[in-house]
């Protein structure tokens, strides 16, 4: 656990959000956000489903109990007298207010990518997928130094 910790999140003092891309029945992606600053967890889904939504809150909510699991560890703070956060306190809630894939688009995976990139330091999850932000987030994954086959493409 320390190591996932240091190479991908830091200490909780200094953490506002954690995004959790989470995957429903292997073919849809959503995203759960800990926003911790605000204490709440907000679930966004670019197709919500009548049929799937009861799962995927099901599936956030475990998740959600993983998550207080993994900040009892103290090599998540800085100072030991840091209060550990009650995530499973945290109110669930679901946004009506934000985009939504178009029919048969298959793009909940880009939805998922854009709202980790663009709502790093903002609480409007309100964003719009097209052509462009395809293409930007293909040539972001193509030119960054962690992809290994950058240079076979």
């Amino acid at each position: 656990m320390t190591s996932f910790k240091d190479d991908y999140m830091g200490k909780f003092e200094f953490m506002t959000k954690m995004f959790i891309p989470m995957n429903d029945q292997n073919n849809h992606w959503f995203l759960l956000v800990a926003d911790m600053r605000a204490k709440k967890l907000i679930l966004l889904d670019s197709t919500p489903c009548v049929l799937r939504n009861e799962a995927r809150k099901l599936q956030a909510k475990k998740m959600v109990v993983y998550l207080e699991e993994m900040f009892d560890h103290d090599s998540f703070y800085e100072f030991s007298e840091t209060n550990r956060p009650r995530v499973m306190e945290f109110p669930l809630v679901i946004p009506i207010d934000i985009g939504k894939q178009a029919a048969e688009s298959n793009d909940c995976g880009v939805w998922v990518c854009k709202w980790m990139t663009d709502c790093t330091l903002t609480d409007n999850y309100n964003i719009k997928v097209d052509r462009v932000s395809r293409m930007r987030l293909a040539i972001d994954l193509l030119i960054k130094p962690y992809n290994i086959k950058k240079d076979q493409v």
